[in-house]
């Protein structure tokens, strides 16, 4: 049963994902030609001064590639479940119905995993080859807030998705709105040195939120 919905997901995201890849990767190359660039017309000096003076994030076009990546997943694999309703199918499938929407969502954080931790450990190996290993380690602990708004992203849209109440849906967009966009607040290094594990605590509550949606479907209540 779940080589079937495995084999179901992977048809979901066969074409798109590896659009996401090549995308994600050319982002990092296009990172890697500027900053090579930025040190060739400016120097070194220069380039320091913006970074710890005018607080210059020399890598934040990648800033939105991890919310983009993980949203684009979780339309793709629960837009056609909604749309043409098939999440009642799942109540009918010899594998319980929570099991089979979790081993779902598991795939696709998995999809978006190998993305962002891509990702990460791009941005910190380009910033390893043009700066100290302190500059290096800073800006994995900087883009790690990045790599988790798209992981929350990923649920909260997940949740909204499978609701089938607007106005739940609604208030979903919303609260989620509001969280994810904790995770870009901080323009400079190590802005969320401190906080970060305490953000994503909150966060962790979409994992079994989902589950709500689902109950009531199943029940048949709006």
């Amino acid at each position: 049963m779940f080589k079937s919905l495995a084999l179901k997901e992977y048809l979901k995201l066969r074409k798109l994902y590896p659009l996401l890849l090549l995308f994600n990767a050319a982002m990092l190359v296009y990172l890697f030609v500027s900053l090579r660039s930025i040190f060739e017309f400016n120097g070194v000096v220069k380039v320091w001064n913006a970074i710890l003076h005018d607080k210059f994030l020399i890598y934040e076009k990648m800033k939105y590639t991890f919310f983009a990546s993980a949203a684009l997943i979780a339309f793709a694999q629960f837009i056609p479940e909604t749309s043409r309703k098939r999440l009642k199918l799942l109540f009918h499938l010899p594998v319980n119905h929570y099991t089979s929407v979790y081993f779902m969502q598991g795939l696709g954080l998995a999809s978006y995993l190998l993305i962002g931790i891509m990702n990460l450990a791009g941005i910190t190996l380009i910033m390893s080859m043009y700066f100290p290993a302190e500059a290096a380690g800073s800006a994995f602990y900087s883009v790690l807030p990045w790599f988790f708004a798209g992981l929350f992203a990923y649920l909260a849209l997940a949740l909204t998705l499978v609701e089938t109440n607007w106005l739940r849906r609604l208030v979903y967009i919303a609260a989620s709105y509001y969280y994810v966009q904790i995770f870009y607040q901080g323009d400079i290094y190590l802005a969320y040195e401190h906080s970060l594990p305490a953000i994503v605590c909150m966060g962790l509550l979409y994992v079994p939120a989902i589950i709500l949606p689902l109950h009531r479907f199943k029940r048949g209540l709006k």
